[in-house]
């Protein structure tokens, strides 16, 4: 069913349609032509729109470029924009920017749960209880701008996750649905959750493939339309060097991250499946301090070593989540390439906890804000707080997991 939010960013994708035009261009049959017009009259009188003639187009005003910056964003991540945009919905994040923790709401049941649902379900909400519902709202710039959008500059107060107070609860939640998911029958990830493990994880490294771009190419290899050969190939490579970490890696050394980095990066020039001979930087970042090329050699000898002696130890869940953080902050600090740092230092993560038991973890849209903020965009390196943020996202992968399972 077309919407207004949908129709505008079909004038957006195609300037100059008439609404006959706009109706073969959403999918729709002459039936529903009536209704389409009606939503450009009604984005012709909020300015978003205008027409020339029977051709519309849009506005050169800054709210329609800030509408459709956060419909992309939207799309990109498979997340419901319709949704999104209902006023309960805005008004909910709104109080959670202001307050941060979340409960004893004005609202009925089933909109908190449908407002929860969709909000937590792609990184933007954690919940603590249901009943009574407790829930943090996961600060990002995204939601500051959508509520900016609709209702003003809001006020900010809420805490970063890994300024949530109680740790020792959070270990405690950590165990319970680690225990849990245990008792699952199926532990090896779908096909589902890696593609939107692949997505994130190459999105967070500029590549613009939307989520349902990723899904075609890698399940029904249909190619986008305007998008580059390199950045589909840096898609179809990344899942592959995955399938072949999870499938044939029991346990992480030099060569078996040498390959993976050689498969995932094989869209370079040069350099993929190397250790770099020459010093690099962060893009943007002058403050992120690599090491120098000569020390790691030294380095990396340290960290399989560190890796081998910490893995064959027996460790609680959340110690694991610990070590895998830890694994994650070591390797991409040390930045042993020339490209393709964060995103073999995801890998590495991601693999020590698969063979530890848990489940794939996908680094949803909403967590992608505060954890650039501790990765590459950090101005130095805490892995206290890392792995807070760190264990917040895996419980949340976990209790989706969980989740899952019992609707299963």
């Amino acid at each position: 069913m077309a919407s207004k939010y949908s129709v505008l960013y079909a004038v957006y994708l195609k300037e100059g349609s008439t609404a006959g035009e706009l109706v073969g261009k959403l999918g729709k049959k002459l039936p529903s032509y009536q209704t389409i017009y009606n939503f450009l009259k009604e984005l012709e009188k909020e300015e978003f729109v205008e027409f020339k003639g029977k051709k519309c187009f849009l506005t050169e005003f800054d709210k329609t470029t800030r509408l459709l910056k956060l419909i992309d964003f939207c799309i990109a991540n498979k997340i419901n924009y319709d949704e999104l945009f209902l006023p309960k919905t805005i008004d909910f994040i709104q109080k959670g920017l202001k307050e941060g923790k979340l409960e004893e709401l004005s609202l009925d049941n089933k909109t908190i749960s449908r407002i929860s649902l969709l909000l937590s379900r792609h990184g933007f909400l954690v919940i603590e209880s249901r009943k009574p519902f407790t829930a943090w709202l996961v600060y990002s710039h995204f939601l500051e701008k959508l509520v900016e959008f609709f209702r003003g500059k809001p006020s900010i107060s809420c805490k970063l996750l890994h300024q949530i107070p109680n740790g020792e609860k959070l270990n405690n939640q950590i165990e319970k649905e680690f225990s849990k998911y245990k008792k699952q029958a199926k532990k090896q990830p779908d096909m589902d959750t890696e593609i939107r493990f692949v997505h994130r994880s190459l999105s967070l490294e500029g590549n613009t493939l939307t989520l349902s771009e990723t899904e075609q190419l890698l399940r029904k290899n249909i190619p986008p339309k305007a998008k580059s050969f390199k950045e589909m190939q840096q898609v179809v490579d990344y899942k592959k060097a995955l399938d072949e970490l999870i499938a044939s890696v029991e346990f992480l050394d030099l060569d078996s991250v040498l390959k993976f980095h050689a498969t995932a990066m094989a869209s370079m020039q040069h350099g993929a499946g190397k250790v770099r001979e020459q010093n690099v930087q962060i893009k943007g970042n002058p403050l992120f301090k690599t090491a120098d090329w000569k020390e790691l050699p030294q380095k990396l000898k340290e960290f399989f070593e560190k890796y081998k002696e910490k893995t064959d130890q027996k460790m609680k869940a959340h110690e694991v989540i610990e070590f895998a953080s830890f694994l994650h902050s070591q390797f991409q600090w040390a930045h042993p390439f020339i490209d393709g740092n964060s995103r073999t230092s995801r890998a590495i993560f991601v693999h020590t906890l698969l063979k530890k038991g848990f489940p794939l973890v996908t680094f949803q849209a909403g967590f992608a804000d505060q954890y650039m903020g501790l990765t590459k965009l950090s101005k130095e390196r805490d892995d206290k707080k890392f792995g807070l943020l760190m264990k917040h996202i895996v419980l949340h992968t976990l209790k989706q997991a969980n989740q899952k399972a019992k609707y299963a």
